[in-house]
């Protein structure tokens, strides 16, 4: 009977004797080896997760990083970790590797099924927004639909005219305020004109307007307003605000900063969306869920794989080597696109914590970053030493996008094909001497890392050259964009830490701007969902956002003085029922922007002039109520355009492709040797956006670096920009071809004077300026230096200083 007891005891304990013995080996063994080879690269508590990969937990060695997991117990074949540490792929520990001892170590720990006491603790991360907080943050003025409020009728028939006068003649009413004078005819023609296409009116166009604003000012401005609303000029500047908030650039930035070739098909389908006046719920539905819409067509569908670059466009920081961490900064770059760019209310500050100001909780933060976790975002970038997230593009019908690549023949192809193979025969001749070095002395690594990366450089160039191409040599056509991936919700990560992950969060919408009746499917990733509960008339931010940034563009000052930001930390509207009428006008009419821009454009408002008024500014210093336009300086690509289009230089014709896609996917890298072309003649939508490398006329004037979404830019006043215009060569050329131009013009000097003030100024002269304008001609014709040059040259240089002057001008560069 006691053997009996026995024996059963033994077999009762010995799993735990065997489990046991595996835990004793690991302590003795393999922790020690991890500490010593290991956890100075792939640590939590170090805070070093390089390639994504976590070796000081069970739950890291099970999941593993980039490449999969690190260890499949029992299977050495699978693991990745064992491959690593006999240098068969990649090679850890880097410098050295383990001695044949700890190798042994590890093979005999992970045959015996990879025992590991070390658990990772359970987090659950809790929330102090309540659902009653959130029912109250419901009655924030910007969370509320909104609703039409009749103004007053008055009885000053100039503001009576229309809804937006009537509104705007209230508030100067109720604060005692006087109206503004209008503008003069020129102002209003230059206004007109800068405001809808971005480019000066000619003399002509100016003649014109005058002579007809004197006999009939509504007429003419209605005119006006309709040609230049039909002008292919019109989506180059309103589709270059719409770019500011979707972060357009053809780079990744961040170091590495790698190009995006593709960028540029964005670019022209934001133009073309805005010629067309494409309804803005269709043009957000489509940059969001693009891929995921029925059309009628393979031209609608190839324009919609187009539109979802808008998600793919964001800066990257491609030499992270936590691909965990680089998603994640992915996803919240995406959340806060959609959330702050397109609805003025920024989630992402609930990434970390629940929003310090908003009742939204962390939880909802990560019930969107699912649907952007179950999103494949292609970029295109290809591999390299320090680029540790690749990417490739979506193909698109050759038959529906216009191309930069030229067709090979199928001597080319076989030629580029042959010089891939014989490429990745370096690349592989590189590496072997890598790894033989390793038993060498006097050997230069660095020689040595600089062969492979030349190598990979190569092969991946080869490679990407082929790839324009289709097997018999046509051009193919790419694109930056997203399309569905595997279902996932996100899970909750406390302080925002990728490698501290809590609950498990459904895919879903915020709570604070609902309820709606639109929900999340479990079995579709969201997006659709999303793009659908963006537009919905019963969103209350997109319509209030997006006019007000019009209104904003236009009148100088937004109703709500924070565009970015209609939560409780922003402004408070000036005149929300202005605000609220725009919005709700906007939605009828097919979301039309350019239904809203004529209304406002129409109005007695947009007439008022911007001269100061003592009385007003005491009472409405910031100019809340619009009681005068204020001055505003012109962006740095219609300055640029302006001076083009004078200087007789500007082609109007839309370029295909940019400066950036005929270099292909290239590594700008700390050192910019793109040599960007900033007297290009075609406009400055077209120049290529560089992140960290803008063109010196586009930063000298506030051009955003692209780094994040922008709906309102800096205006900086500073010496860099007077020097400037006094040194650059490009404003020293294009006033030295305004002179030619003027001289060709008229052959006397106060003629040719007065036509550099119309054409730069938009008026004549008075008598102090042409006087002036006489004596800088004659200092210059007289000087020293131009005496050695013949007279045919120091007329032309003498009046190019008069035309560089105004160039240089605050006059030229501000709209009154």
């Amino acid at each position: 009977m006691k053997l009996i007891q026995l024996t059963s005891l033994l077999i009762i304990i010995a799993p735990f004797a065997k489990a046991n013995k595996g835990i004793v080996f690991f302590e003795k063994k393999i922790r020690p080896a991890l500490e010593k080879y290991c956890y100075r690269c792939h640590s939590d508590k170090e805070n070093k997760v390089k390639g994504g990969l976590v070796l000081d937990s069970q739950h890291g060695l099970l999941t593993g990083g980039e490449s999969g997991p690190a260890i499949v117990p029992g299977d050495l074949g699978k693991s990745e970790l064992w491959s690593a540490i006999n240098y068969e792929i990649s090679e850890m520990p880097p410098k050295e590797p383990m001695p044949d001892a700890v190798i042994a170590d590890f093979k005999k720990w992970i045959l015996m099924g990879a025992p590991d006491p070390r658990k990772q603790e359970k987090i659950i991360v809790k929330s102090s927004v309540s659902e009653k907080d959130i029912r109250e943050g419901r009655n924030f003025w910007s969370m509320q639909t909104p609703e039409y409020k009749a103004s007053q009728a008055n009885s000053n028939a100039q503001w009576n005219q229309t809804e937006i006068d009537r509104y705007l003649y209230q508030g100067f009413q109720e604060n005692k305020l006087s109206t503004p004078s209008t503008a003069s005819s020129l102002n209003l023609a230059r206004r007109l004109y800068f405001d809808l296409i971005g480019l000066p009116p000619s003399p002509g166009e100016l003649t014109s307007f005058q002579e007809q604003y004197q006999q009939d000012p509504d007429a003419t401005i209605y005119k006006t307003v309709q040609t230049l609303l039909q002008s292919p000029h019109f989506g180059e500047k309103w589709g270059r605000h719409w770019l500011d908030v979707a972060r357009y650039a053809e780079s990744t930035g961040q170091g590495r900063n790698m190009t995006y070739p593709h960028a540029w098909r964005y670019r022209d389908y934001v133009i073309d969306s805005f010629n067309q006046d494409k309804p803005y719920n269709q043009f957000i539905r489509e940059q969001i869920a693009g891929d995921l819409i029925k059309t009628d067509s393979d031209q609608e569908w190839a324009n919609n794989l187009v539109a979802t670059s808008f998600l793919a466009m964001g800066s990257k920081a491609l030499p992270e080597d936590d691909k965990r961490k680089f998603n994640a900064e992915m996803v919240d770059e995406q959340i806060d696109l959609v959330t702050r760019g397109l609805m003025g209310i920024s989630v992402a500050c609930a990434r970390c914590h629940d929003h310090k100001f908003e009742a939204i909780p962390q939880s909802d933060y990560y019930a969107m970053a699912g649907i952007f976790q179950s999103t494949k975002t292609y970029y295109g970038t290809t591999p390299n030493a320090q680029n540790r997230h690749p990417s490739t593009h979506i193909k698109l019908p050759v038959s529906m996008a216009k191309n930069v690549t030229s067709p090979m023949s199928p001597n080319e192809l076989s030629q580029l094909k042959s010089q891939l193979k014989n490429a990745e025969d370096d690349m592989q001749k590189a590496r072997m001497a890598r790894r033989n070095s390793r038993n060498m002395q006097n050997v230069d690594a660095n020689q040595i890392q600089r062969d492979i990366a030349r190598s990979q450089n190569k092969y991946f160039a080869l490679q990407e050259k082929i790839n324009s191409v289709d097997s018999s040599g046509q051009a193919v056509a790419y694109c930056m964009g997203v399309q569905p991936s595997t279902l996932t919700n996100a899970k909750l990560l406390e302080r925002g830490e990728v490698h501290r992950p809590g609950q498990e969060i459904k895919r879903g919408l915020v709570q604070v701007l609902g309820p709606f009746d639109i929900t999340i499917n479990q079995n579709s990733n969201g997006r659709l969902e999303l793009a659908d509960w963006i537009t919905s008339k019963e969103n209350p931010l997109t319509a209030r956002v997006m006019v007000n940034r019009i209104w904003m563009k236009l009148m100088g000052q937004a109703i709500v003085r924070s565009p970015d930001d209609f939560g409780t930390t922003g402004s408070a509207p000036t005149n929300q029922q202005l605000l609220d009428y725009l919005a709700l006008k906007f939605m009828t009419n097919n979301w039309s922007v350019k239904s809203i821009i004529k209304s406002i454009v129409l109005s007695r408002s947009y007439r008022s002039n911007s001269e100061f008024n003592s009385d007003n500014f005491k009472l409405d210093p910031d100019n809340k109520q619009f009681w005068r336009m204020d001055k505003r300086r012109i962006e740095a690509e219609s300055f640029r355009d302006a001076i083009l289009q004078i200087s007789g230089k500007i082609s109007v014709s839309q370029p295909t492709g940019s400066q950036l896609a005929e270099k292909g996917q290239t590594t700008i890298g700390r050192a910019n040797q793109l040599n960007i072309d900033i007297g290009a003649p075609y406009r400055s939508v077209y120049l290529p956006v560089v992140r960290d490398f803008l063109p010196d006329l586009l930063k000298t004037f506030d051009f955003p670096e692209s780094m994040t979404t922008t709906s309102q830019r800096e205006v900086n006043n500073n010496a860099a920009q007077a020097l400037y215009m006094l040194n650059n060569d490009f404003v020293i050329n294009s006033s030295q071809l305004t002179a030619e131009r003027l001289i060709n013009h008229s052959s006397e000097l106060d003629k040719q004077i007065k036509t550099a003030f119309i054409i730069c100024l938009g008026r004549s002269p008075d008598s102090g300026e042409l006087i002036g304008a006489r004596q800088l001609y004659q200092k210059f014709y007289q000087s020293s230096e131009m005496r050695q040059k013949n007279s045919n040259d120091r007329k032309t240089q003498s009046l190019a200083a008069i035309v560089q002057a105004l160039f240089a001008s605050s006059e030229f560069r501000y709209l009154n």
